[in-house]
């Protein structure tokens, strides 16, 4: 398809038609994603001064007829897609995608029941579905407690202080209790020392959830229950700064907003988006649910000032005279064929690209205690791209500084492992869609980086989860090297 590719743009030169400067081809795996099959990207130089690059999605584009339609529509139409535009162009990390996401987590159960399926079925499973991990962890954990537990009651001994408060588990994440319940159930036969099992998480309702399956816990292992942002986990935790042996995350930093640094031709540039909803899309969501297509485009338009949840929750009420459950039912549906159903990739939210240069990409600011980005990563050579994970990274290093000196951070995620923390420029790490979330490769190598300028002496270990279909995912563990 590229050498197509290739001859018809050599053709349209050849003719004095419009060709970019530059081609960006990729093939995203993802069945749902934010890009159009073919879009011409502006670049926005320091100077002043603008190019343009097309960017192709081969796994979108199935025959050469394909190919040149994306190429007439992208190249000969106007310079923007047709379609109703959410909000302005931005830094990708504000997106009003972002609250798409937080709404779906906030109404997963009702959402997912609607859809018909379960939320471990949305993200393809989990690596904490498997019995074996779970019981490794348990082991390591009743490990890790005894040696802390020893160390703590000796020194006590010595100085005649108070025996100290229980150590911790910080399971962050409620959304499925199963790893949870399995876990609790493994330290209660195992561990005879006291212990806090804390389950965090932003949502109300997935704590509630969590609380009524979990209970007050079992044996020595007594179940804690935290409302928690990870934009500022020390609020909420500084009753356990020191005492968290393990905290637990997976499948979460990949759901966290995070910016996009872009080297091209040595110079770096920020990602910028636009939302919009294309305008075929938008006549198919309102004829499907029956609404005003000029109303719709309306209310879409204004989003970005009024917000997501209240955009969501007038169309709630909008569907509700449809009646009781069915209008539930139909508003589920409705947000799905919004945000992207994916049984049909040509509906749904899409994102306009920009790239903008960065004199100095060192200035990128960063959550304390991080310092400013890595020299490394700023190094000349090929084209790539840099998530920065900014939210998620400055939630890891932050959570790090609460560990007790044994302690240790657990990340299992889709991760990107270079230790330039880069990737292939026409790799494609999101973000992408899962029924209603939205999710990004988590830059675990920027992160061991950073983590070892804030924490000296920190270590890592990169695992790969023993789990079926799962080789994508990759288990990190920080540690803060204490002996």
């Amino acid at each position: 398809m590229v050498t197509h590719g290739v001859r018809m743009l050599a053709e349209r030169s050849a003719a004095s038609r419009s060709v970019p400067d530059r081609v960006c081809w990729c093939r995203i795996s993802y069945r749902q994603h934010f890009r159009p099959p073919a879009a011409l990207r502006e670049i926005r130089h320091a100077d002043g001064t603008r190019t343009h690059e097309l960017t192709v999605d081969l796994g979108q584009v199935v025959s050469p007829q394909d190919l040149q339609r994306c190429f007439a529509e992208a190249l000969d139409g106007p310079q923007r897609a047709p379609g109703v535009d959410i909000g302005r162009f931005g830094p990708v990390g504000a997106s009003p995608i972002w609250e798409f996401n937080a709404a779906f987590w906030n109404h997963m159960p009702g959402y997912m029941a609607a859809v018909g399926r379960g939320v471990r079925e949305s993200i393809g499973g989990s690596p904490d579905d498997g019995q074996a991990r779970t019981r490794e962890h348990a082991r390591r954990f009743g490990t890790l407690l005894a040696a802390a537990a020893a160390a703590a009651a000796g020194a006590d001994t010595a100085s005649g202080a108070r025996p100290a408060r229980p150590l911790a588990y910080l399971d962050v994440g409620a959304a499925d209790t199963g790893y949870a319940e399995t876990l609790i159930r493994h330290l209660a036969a195992t561990c005879h020392t006291p212990m806090h099992y804390v389950v965090a998480d932003r949502a109300a309702g997935a704590l509630r959830r969590a609380r009524a399956r979990l209970g007050p816990g079992r044996g020595p292992v007594s179940v804690r229950y935290l409302a928690l942002d990870l934009a500022q986990p020390a609020r909420a935790l500084e009753e356990y700064r020191g005492r968290l042996l393990t905290v637990h995350l997976t499948n979460l930093l990949d759901n966290l907003p995070g910016e996009e640094l872009v080297q091209v031709d040595g110079r770096h540039y920020l990602l910028h988006t636009c939302l919009y909803l294309p305008a075929a899309a938008l006549e198919q969501l309102a004829r499907q649910h029956r609404l005003d297509p000029g109303q719709l485009a309306a209310d879409l338009s204004n989003l970005a000032d009024t917000g997501v949840d209240p955009f969501l929750a007038h169309y709630r009420d909008r569907l509700a005279v449809r009646g009781g459950a069915a209008g539930e039912h139909a508003w589920f549906l409705f947000w799905q064929d919004l945000f992207g159903n994916p049984a049909d990739r040509s509906t749904g939210l899409k994102l306009r690209e920009r790239l903008v240069e960065v004199p100095d990409a060192g200035i990128v600011s960063w959550p304390a205690p991080a310092g400013p980005l890595p020299p490394e990563v700023l190094a000349p050579g090929p084209d790539r791209r840099i998530p920065l994970s900014d939210r998620a990274i400055g939630a890891c290093l932050r959570l790090i500084g609460l560990l007790h000196p044994r302690g240790v951070l657990e990340v299992t995620d889709v991760m990107l492992r270079d230790q330039r923390g880069a990737a292939p420029y026409a790799a494609y790490h999101g973000p992408a869609k899962f029924d209603g979330s939205v999710v990004n490769w988590f830059n675990g190598g920027l992160l061991m980086q950073l983590a070892r300028e804030a924490f000296p002496g920190c270590r890592a270990t990169w695992r790969s989860p023993a789990s079926p279909g799962r080789a994508h995912m990759t288990t990190l563990e920080v540690d803060r090297g204490a002996p």
